[in-house]
């Protein structure tokens, strides 16, 4: 309880405004807020000019104030005493599956999916919030039972029931998006130092399981398995690639090295969605290769900071939490950047604090804030260093 009290403090008192944490962090986000603005406002000026007659400053009012809730997000939650999730990992999770529930049963249709639920005119993904929930229970449980892997089974059987509920829900609606939370939640097993073996046997019940939900109850599969299909195809044909994909791939190759230039971009005329799935194609049409590397970049540096904070912080549920957040964030980036230069099939994952959106940014930004709580080793260069400095710690 004092450690909620001491939170609440940090959060009204003058002296605590200051940005805490690793510089690094707070510099990807800068770069991420910049290029965000920058491209959703390109992205979207036919579709304003075709919806709003010509009003293009609509869509970059709209996605900056959520841009803004989602840096206040990140402010509130870094100035937050992680600890406190660890005590209510339980109830956070309840709230997280219940939430998941709902969107089932009373979410709007959005793409032929029912995701997204209204909230005091608020529209959230549930799925969004899933993620930190799972992530924050699972961090506690694997830190809780850390030197009881090899002795008994029950710490198994609860990771297997506690990532199967979510991910099973969540591939009702959105099959890559669940299959995406259960990857992450399998490589923080790794980063947790679970055996292989209950390693191995978990991502097995957990696929089953939501493919077992999928088959019967989802809405979705016949949609994944025509873009699988398609994409399968694309590897002999590349003509039989989906319109989407195309247009994406039309767009990198008119970028060049140095692009078209800000606001020049050809292709956000007839991609389907240039300023949220296919926003990276946008990016580097106008900024060129040089641009897309260096958003590659900067996602790399996020990660190499965020798993510096695993060898540095001195208690395991910090650094689990920030590894699983982390590491979830840069591969859904990877995925959406793997899908817009056609080596992965069409997902419709957004780009993490770059595409346009709104239950994306609030929990992205929440998740990023978790990382203030510990400022990274200035001395760990390397993720090589870092893995063998966690590989050698000794959980309390």
């Amino acid at each position: 309880m004092s450690n909620f009290k001491n939170s609440i403090r940090r959060l009204f008192f003058l002296d605590s405004y200051k940005l805490e944490g690793d510089n690094y962090i707070w510099g990807c986000v800068l770069f991420w807020t910049l290029l965000s603005i920058l491209g959703v406002y390109s992205a979207t000026g036919t579709l304003a000019f075709k919806k709003l007659n010509g009003d293009t400053e609509y869509y970059l009012i709209s996605h900056g104030a959520k841009f803004m809730l989602g840096l206040g997000m990140m402010y509130l939650f870094h100035k937050f005493d992680y600890r406190w999730f660890f005590k209510t990992n339980k109830l956070i999770y309840g709230l997280c599956v219940a939430f998941l529930v709902f969107g089932v049963f009373y979410g709007s249709s959005l793409n032929q999916a029912q995701r997204w639920v209204n909230i005091l005119g608020f529209t959230l993904q549930p799925a969004d919030l899933a993620k930190m929930g799972l992530m924050i229970i699972l961090a506690t449980q694997i830190s809780k039972d850390q030197n009881r892997f090899k002795d008994s089974w029950f710490p198994f059987i609860k990771m297997v029931i506690t990532i199967s509920i979510p991910c099973g829900i969540i591939m009702l609606s959105d099959i890559s998006t669940g299959l995406l939370l259960m990857l992450n939640s399998l490589v923080l097993m790794v980063v947790g130092r679970v055996p292989m073996k209950q390693l191995l046997l978990t991502g097995l019940i957990v696929v089953i399981l939501g493919g077992v939900a999928g088959a019967f109850m989802g809405s979705r599969v016949g949609t994944a398995m025509s873009r699988l299909e398609s994409f399968a195809n694309s590897i002999d044909d590349i003509s039989s690639l989906s319109y989407q994909s195309k247009q994406g791939l039309i767009a990198i190759g008119n970028a060049g090295f140095q692009g078209l230039g800000p606001g020049n971009s050809e292709q956000k005329n007839f991609l389907p969605h240039p300023y949220s799935d296919f926003i990276f194609a946008i990016i580097v049409e106008e900024y060129g290769l040089a641009g897309g590397i260096l958003v590659i970049l900067f996602y790399m540096v996020f990660l190499w900071r965020s798993f510096a904070l695993i060898a540095y912080t001195q208690q395991p549920f910090g650094g689990l939490l920030s590894a699983g957040l982390a590491f979830g964030i840069v591969m859904q980036a990877m995925v959406n950047m793997g899908v817009t230069v056609g080596i992965l099939p069409v997902t419709g994952l957004p780009l993490p604090m770059i595409s346009m959106g709104g239950s994306s940014l609030l929990f992205v930004g929440a998740s990023i804030g978790l990382f203030r709580v510990w400022p990274a080793d200035p001395r760990i260069r390397t993720l090589k260093r870092i893995w063998k400095r966690w590989r050698k710690r000794k959980f309390r």
